[in-house]
């Protein structure tokens, strides 16, 4: 359960549905392109910041994985 939620397929998937994909900072080689692998990272990297951030609140981040 834990790989399928954590996977980057998962991760790129729930990103994109957030429309995450206006905020990233794109390559300009590359257009507007945002690669799943990129989208997943921007994910994690926003799911760490926020449970840096609450100080290891657990709550805090399953709102985001709710999310």
């Amino acid at each position: 359960m834990v790989s399928r939620i954590a996977s980057n397929t998962n991760l790129a998937q729930r990103g994109f549905e957030l429309g995450l994909h206006r905020y990233n900072c794109k390559n300009p080689s590359q257009g507007n392109f945002v690669s799943d692998k990129l989208m997943a990272t921007t994910v994690e990297a926003i799911s760490g910041a926020v449970f840096l951030e609450t100080s290891w609140v657990r709550a805090a981040l399953q709102r985001i994985v709710d999310a």
